[in-house]
């Protein structure tokens, strides 16, 4: 598996250890970054190239829970069929999560993005501060 120079884009020892321990030929599957979601395609970024992916049946399958779905930051394996496409066969375990409240009167959770070290809330300074909203 390609996973030199991925240290740029965040890959650290905690995704190494992980990616050890999976059993993935080097020479078919890669590591890359999610760096987008749009309904039940992902745009994934690898050392050398980006591609449009999509899940394999048999990791659709599995997911029993709406976080469970790759997000923006997450760490998945890939298999690329073209120069632009690619399956993810795999998403890494996340080291972190920002998530919000689903909108509505259920009390699960939206993960809004993984893997990340800093996050920033910006607020406009004309209105008087809404902290439900910043919530």
């Amino acid at each position: 598996m390609n996973i030199n120079g991925l240290e740029k884009l965040g890959l650290d020892k905690y995704f190494f250890k992980q990616i050890s321990e999976l059993d993935y030929d080097s020479e078919n599957f890669s590591v890359a970054r999610v760096i987008s979601r749009n309904k039940n395609y992902y745009k994934v970024l690898t050392q050398e190239n980006e591609y449009i992916a999509e899940l394999t049946g048999k990791l659709l399958f599995s997911i029993s829970q709406e976080d469970e779905f790759p997000v923006t930051g997450d760490w998945v394996i890939i298999q690329a069929f073209d120069n632009a496409g690619a399956f993810i066969h795999e998403t890494l375990r996340r080291k972190t999560s920002l998530y919000r409240k689903v909108s509505g009167k259920k009390s699960s959770k939206q993960v809004i993005a993984a893997n990340i070290d800093k996050a920033f809330i910006i607020h406009s300074l004309e209105t008087q501060a809404n902290i439900n909203l910043i919530e």
